[in-house]
């Protein structure tokens, strides 16, 4: 399941130097060659929604063919892995990182800059790729491991300017 160098025994070395020195012990009935059980103890939790591929511009490097390819490799790759559809942030939640200007701008139909096209439904597009990532960073403080797999990326972006 990965093409490190060394195979298990290496993963299993870098993934108790990751861990400080402790050893995790995978559940029963889990997969000990899972990367994600051996560096945390359980299966990765993925968020993902796939309406995030339904828009894109051609030639454009963030496309929907990366998180496609991506989400198929994934479930071929970890099928003990847990998938789940992120909830949209809702306005409250944005408003603690974004002006209400900036939320209002996802409304209207111009392209944010020369390098970030608006599509429609992008507003809703990106209230989920917000939820899926503020999902993915409180998941660690239940002992959940987590990654967000949405776009609109947002990676960009400042507090007042979609990119």
């Amino acid at each position: 399941t990965t093409s490190m160098a060394g195979g298990m025994p290496q993963i299993r070395r870098v993934a108790k130097r990751i861990r400080g020195g402790r050893t995790v012990r995978p559940s029963p009935a889990s997969d000990s060659t899972d990367v994600s059980v051996l560096l945390f103890g359980r299966a990765m939790l993925i968020l993902h929604d796939p309406r995030c591929a339904d828009y894109g511009r051609p030639g454009h490097p963030e496309r929907p063919a990366r998180v496609v390819d991506t989400a198929q490799h994934l479930r071929r790759t970890f099928p003990d892995w847990t998938w789940q559809v992120p909830v949209p942030a809702d306005d409250d939640a944005l408003r603690r990182a974004h002006p209400d200007d900036l939320l209002r701008r996802l409304t209207v139909e111009a392209d944010f800059d020369g390098d970030t096209a608006w599509f429609p439904g992008i507003a809703d597009h990106a209230r989920r790729a917000a939820g899926g990532d503020m999902a993915a960073a409180d998941a660690p403080l239940s002992g959940q491991a987590a990654f967000s797999l949405m776009r609109p990326p947002g990676h960009h972006a400042t507090d007042r300017q979609a990119m």
